[in-house]
């Protein structure tokens, strides 16, 4: 294994433990999750099951779906987020739980901004690195090149999260104010942020390959 594949692979880790302690802080908000999450936490309500355990086993689904669909996106990043995102997710949010207790609206609502922006930063990462992206992701990634491009990755991820967001809430799912913002800014600065994290992970290759 190359210097920069492992690199790139922990940044695809890094990427993943971000995302699962953004999930945790936006539900300490209470204020709603990102859409997935909103979906997510409706399976775990209704059936009854943790969170961390319910992730496991929709995103083991989803593989199994991107295997006959989406092979090539496939990789180690797929498993380090069907295995760590959820139950990371249920650490932070026990954590924070303990440490910030009855907080004020405005303070809920700053949490729910800083767990978005750091899902989102995480997410944008991990998908950059290319190794291998979770289900729920790779879902507009396949639509994007399947269409050649006509149906952008922006168009497709606004449309997956709100169907999410309404699936959750019939399973009786909070759906707040950070589940509307992120319903229409995840996807349009995912696309953006990936490109910039694509951009640093070449440049960072390129310096790595000058030593």
């Amino acid at each position: 294994m190359n210097k920069n594949n492992r690199f790139r692979i922990v940044m695809t880790l890094l990427g993943c433990i971000a995302i699962g302690m953004g999930i945790g802080t936006l539900r300490m908000a209470d204020l709603g999750t990102d859409p997935f999450t909103t979906l997510l936490l409706g399976v775990s309500y209704f059936f009854n099951i943790a969170f961390g355990h319910v992730s496991l086993v929709v995103n083991a689904i989803g593989i199994l779906i991107m295997i006959l669909f989406g092979r090539k996106f496939i990789g180690i990043g797929t498993f380090f987020n069907m295995i760590l995102v959820g139950y990371i997710a249920d650490f932070t949010f026990s954590g924070l739980a303990s440490l910030i207790q009855q907080p004020s609206f405005m303070m809920r609502l700053l949490i729910g901004l800083i767990g978005l922006l750091i899902v989102i930063v995480g997410a944008s990462l991990y998908i950059a690195t290319q190794r291998g992206v979770a289900p729920y992701d790779a879902l507009p990634l396949i639509i994007e090149e399947r269409s050649k491009g006509t149906i952008s990755f922006r168009n497709i991820r606004v449309f997956s999260d709100v169907t999410s967001v309404i699936l959750g809430y019939l399973l009786s799912a909070t759906v707040g104010i950070m589940t509307v913002i992120a319903s229409f800014l995840v996807g349009p600065l995912i696309q953006y942020l990936r490109r910039v994290f694509t951009d640093f992970l070449l440049k960072m290759e390129s310096k790595t390959s000058h030593l």
